[in-house]
């Protein structure tokens, strides 16, 4: 049994050695490490749990308590290898495998979002029941179709790549999640009815080969107006358009547009002394809607995604405050083995702007620039 912290919380680990294991293939001595004593809960997981199958927490415990050294062993801290969930990435067939979601192995992203995305409650809850109502459903009606909204920083991004990550063994290197970016695939505004012929083809192509892909849109308030318009046929609850059943896929759009009404809203918290769960997620919806009718340049504008409500979740990212800040950059430190010494922390947090500029409460970069800012305070 070793002992250690994270950020001052204690830890016990212990340390088992099994001879002769085999995984994937590979035979041999294996040593793995389980968090037995942990005196906090994040969300639903215990922390403990959370850090026994989260490559995070394995960074972690391996830098801070180091197992008894293994003869003809070189590694000093290995852990089980995790496996596509299936055989078959696509898991076409087949309902999509729940145990990707919860607190077990391998990895769960419920436990992944609790540990790794900080200061985004109310989207981390609203994926997690959003994606297990339908990740269970062997035949869904329609795609799952999610929009991210909020500022620069708050975590949009990063949780479309732990989502492609959890639900394809190879993440965003899998030949069945595709990433599009305005700025790459869609620059010139002259050509817009061939980008609308291309994201089309692209769309039914791809679910051809694969029912369960995952699409993700980057950058929706660069995206010229009318051309997501496109796939509205891919989003319904049709059996098959095109010749191609795509009710199993999962779309993801990720916008800045509404930012601005989500951090008003989140200050008018602070400032009635309330909690930041405490934010109306009705209200939330209806502001982003607003935001998305008052601006003619962004991707959703009079689109009949929006008008047809083929969204099924608007998921609102709120502003990060200075302690939020400080999580990501103790997250940082950990994932480059470095211990996080509040020192170091507290002189990253604060080399950040914030606002407004009286009371100076929420990032205005988030957690953006957090792993380019470390290097100068070490």
């Amino acid at each position: 049994m070793q002992s250690g912290s994270i950020y001052g919380l204690p830890l016990k680990v212990g340390f088992k050695a099994q001879e002769g294991s085999e995984k994937g293939g590979i035979r041999g001595t294996e040593i793995t490490g389980r968090v037995v004593s942990v005196p906090r809960v994040i969300g639903r997981c215990p922390l403990g749990h959370a850090i026994q199958i989260s490559r995070v927490g394995r960074d972690l415990v391996g830098h801070l308590v180091q197992p008894p050294a293994q003869a003809g062993d070189p590694t000093p801290f290995v852990t089980n290898a995790v496996q596509s969930l299936l055989e078959s990435e696509c898991h076409a067939d087949v309902p999509w495998p729940s145990q990707a979601l919860l607190c077990l192995p391998p990895p769960g992203l419920e436990c992944e979002l609790a540990l790794r995305l900080v200061g985004q409650p109310l989207a981390r809850q609203l994926v997690i029941q959003s994606l297990k109502s339908f990740m269970q459903d062997p035949e869904p009606a329609k795609p799952l179709v999610l929009s991210f909204h909020g500022s620069t920083g708050t975590g949009k991004t990063y949780l479309s790549s732990l989502l492609a990550q959890h639900l394809f063994g190879t993440g965003l290197r899998t030949p069945y999640v595709h990433r599009f970016s305005p700025l790459l695939h869609f620059p010139h505004a002259d050509h817009l009815q061939q980008y609308k012929d291309d994201l089309r083809s692209w769309i039914q192509g791809n679910l051809t080969q694969c029912s369960r892909s995952l699409f993700l849109f980057d950058d929706m308030e660069d995206l010229q107006p009318g051309l997501i318009d496109v796939i509205a046929p891919f989003l319904g609850s049709s059996w098959v358009v095109f010749g191609t059943n795509y009710r199993k896929a999962i779309f993801v759009f990720i916008s800045n547009t509404g930012a601005e009404q989500i951090n008003q809203m989140a200050l008018e918290l602070w400032r009635d002394r309330r909690d930041r769960e405490e934010i109306c997620l009705q209200d939330l919806e209806v502001s982003i809607l607003e935001a998305i009718s008052k601006d003619p340049r962004n991707g959703f504008w009079r689109s009949g995604v929006v008008k047809q409500n083929l969204i099924d979740a608007f998921v609102p990212f709120l502003p990060l405050r200075r302690h939020h800040v400080k999580q990501c950059v103790v997250n940082e430190m950990a994932s480059r083995g470095l211990l996080p010494h509040p020192e170091v922390v507290d002189a990253v947090a604060n080399n950040f702007s914030y606002f407004p500029e009286k009371e100076k409460i929420f990032s205005a970069t988030g957690c953006k620039m957090v792993s380019s800012h470390i290097p100068f305070f070490l």
